[in-house]
């Protein structure tokens, strides 16, 4: 075959789509072979030549198109779009970083005075070669469990409450002045169907400190996270309620050993519940058991019970909310009624520095009688030094004068004799202290012209630095939807709900104590406004809605309301990339304890909580597809163009007379 017939049957197979194979090669065979022959179908060869034209130019535009695409997606391949809610005031580092390097800059600078990163990786416990052998790792939330050595992720912003495991962390600085940053459990932000159960993976840098164990920093924020923090939170929870008896536990991991105290609300949350206590803990376990008052054993419906433990000296907060709560159920069976006595206190009363008086009293329930008192005294090696009994059938008795010569430190307890038998108890035990003429008589360790030889401003019968001394206040919110007439956490608020949010302050100690209510509304005000501030102060830069202090004498309880208004349009700006909690369709603040409201965002929110991420191709990945595109048009043009030309070759050999 010539090269002429060749052209001509490339041009047929590229335009002619015949019926078969066959049909196909035939056409070609006669079209070549009767060329010359036959003049008329040098037509035929115009209509293939048209039609390559048209081809040609259509070609050559998706050529010209494909080309301006690939100029547009270069621009996202080498200047990538940032999130627009690419960093927040929770960062340690703003905006995050990318590499190690970036990392180590920030810490170094730090050192120099700009900064405290520098600061609390030392509070933490992490050395700078630490942080310079990280590793480039992503991590799970709930890779360690959700446990106590889960990991925790450290912030600039109050959000869970201390329930939760959120601790904070006061971190000196340099210029003299301190951080507050506050740590709680990462698996805390996990909020869609998936990442409750899987858990959400971050980018970070990942490491392993001598002093704290494994720690990463996160890429997208700088913020750090660990297994263990150097202040142990408290622990406290239920352990179950029945009709007779509520049992919990609650220590202070600081210092298991000592006991704290424990109150208990009934039908409310601190600060609007019914207080009962305190209640001491016992052993390193904090095991407590509490009997249900007659009042909800005798109920008819069931009695929802909360908790709140007292931590020891140092805390960030004087009190600490249980993580559960329990339910006594209602229409407990009675049981029926039987003598009952027992020894409900024992005090002593110093008449001068030698000689005390013991002050007892006691109950009887159902016909117990009282027959008499037995007192008795001992010294530090447990060597009774005085016992007395008084016959008596009152509720209350007096042992009369009781001399102790000696200085020292004296145990004095008292029996009550009744017909259910000897009833006595810890609270029928109590401390005399025989001091020295020249020691503090508020404090026998102390000398009597010490500075701290004072008495408590609220309570002039006990020491300045006596652990009763102590302002001590429960802290608790909730939160009604005004819209929807009903509890707020337990609908999903749609947009323009009116929203009221309660929190509560209760003075528990046994002295004054000062409350300033303060609101961190950062979490809220991404969908909300605040339509009324219930007599506080907004500060818009800081999110925080704060009210004037207040001083709470002891049982005194105060509460503040404000009032929120979603926005008409529920925002759909994506999930924060520093931050896992913004914008994250649920509103979440704490007070005490930690409330969170579910906000109905649009389809593009829904859709971004079931995928959280489309596939990382990355720059190469990228220019490699746009190649093979760009490649695969050009062929085409290229090849429609020369098809055109061996075209016109072919009517050119005819017209010459070559064919």
């Amino acid at each position: 075959m010539s090269p002429t017939s060749y052209c001509v049957e490339h041009i047929y197979y590229a335009n002619v789509k015949p019926r078969s194979k066959k049909t196909k090669s035939t056409m070609f065979r006669k079209l070549i072979s009767n060329l010359p022959f036959s003049p008329a179908l040098v037509g035929q060869l115009g209509f293939y030549a048209r039609r390559l034209k048209q081809e040609e130019i259509s070609r050559r535009l998706g050529l010209i198109l494909t080309a301006l695409a690939l100029v547009v997606q270069s621009f996202a391949v080498f200047a990538p779009p940032e999130s627009a809610n690419a960093s927040n005031p929770s960062d340690f580092i703003r905006g995050g970083a990318t590499t190690v390097r970036q990392v180590m800059d920030v810490y170094d600078r730090s050192a120099k005075g700009n900064g405290d990163f520098k600061q609390i990786m030392d509070y933490a416990g992490i050395t700078r070669t630490e942080l310079a052998t990280m590793h480039d790792k992503s991590l799970n939330s709930k890779s360690k469990g959700t446990g106590s050595t889960s990991w925790k992720t450290w912030g600039r912003v109050h959000r869970f409450s201390a329930s939760q495991g959120e601790v904070a962390h006061i971190v000196p600085t340099s210029s003299g002045h301190t951080s507050t940053t506050y740590s709680r459990p990462l698996w805390l932000y996990d909020s869609t169907s998936y990442t409750i159960p899987h858990g959400s993976t971050y980018d970070a840098f990942t490491g392993h400190s001598a002093k704290l164990g494994d720690f990463a920093i996160m890429k997208g924020c700088g913020n750090l996270v660990t297994t263990t923090t150097p202040k142990p939170a408290p622990e406290s929870a239920f352990i179950a309620a029945t009709c007779t008896t509520i049992r919990g536990f609650a220590f202070d991991a600081r210092n298991r050993a000592q006991n704290v105290k424990v109150y208990l609300y009934f039908g409310g949350p601190p600060g609007k519940g019914t207080k009962q206590g305190p209640i001491a803990t016992t052993g390193q376990s904090g095991d407590f058991s509490y009997a249900v008052p007659e009042t909800y054993r005798t109920s008819t419906k069931p009695t929802q019970v909360w908790g709140v433990m007292v931590p020891l000296a140092g805390w960030n907060d004087s009190s600490v909310q249980f993580k559960n709560i329990v339910t006594i159920p209602g229409n407990c069976v009675k049981p029926a009624p039987s003598p009952t006595a027992s020894c409900t206190s024992l005090q002593g009363h110093m008449i001068e520095r030698t000689k005390f008086s013991l002050a007892t009293k006691s109950s009887t329930q159902n016909g117990a009688k009282i027959t008499s008192y037995e007192f008795t005294v001992k010294d530090s090696a447990g060597k009774v030094v005085e016992q007395r009994t008084v016959p008596s059938t009152a509720l209350q008795a007096d042992s009369g004068t009781i001399t102790l010569p000696n200085t020292g430190r004296y145990t004095a307890t008292v029996v009550v004799h009744t017909s259910v038998g000897d009833k006595t108890g810890t609270a029928c035990s109590t401390v005399l202290n025989v001091t020295s003429p020249e020691m503090c008589a508020l404090n026998p360790t102390l000398p009597k012209n010490s500075p701290d030889c004072q008495p408590c401003a609220g309570n002039p019968e006990i020491w300045i630095k006596d652990e009763r001394c102590n302002p001590i206040t429960t802290q608790s919110k909730t939160a009604k939807n005004l819209t929807q007439n009903t509890d707020a956490t337990a609908v999903v608020a749609g947009a323009s709900d009116r929203i009221e949010y309660t929190i509560y302050v209760e003075n528990v100690g046994e002295v004054p104590a000062t409350a300033q209510p303060t609101e961190q509304l950062g979490d809220v005000v991404e969908y909300a406004d605040l339509q009324d501030n219930g007599g506080g102060t907004y500060d818009a830069e800081t999110h925080v809605l704060s009210w004037a202090a207040v001083i709470l004498q002891p049982g005194e309880k105060i509460s503040r309301s404000f009032v929120v208004n979603l926005k008409e349009a529920i925002p759909n700006t994506p999930q924060g990339a520093s931050e896992p909690g913004s914008y994250d369709c649920t509103m979440t603040n704490a007070f005490g304890n930690t409330v969170s409201i579910d906000v109905k965002c649009d389809t593009p929110k829904m859709v971004e909580g079931a995928v959280t991420e489309l596939p990382k191709t990355g720059p190469g990945g990228n220019l490699l597809f746009a190649g093979g595109v760009l490649s695969v048009v050009t062929y085409f043009w290229a090849r429609a163009r020369q098809t055109n030309k061996e075209v016109r070759l072919v009517r050119k050999e005819f017209n010459m007379g070559t064919i």
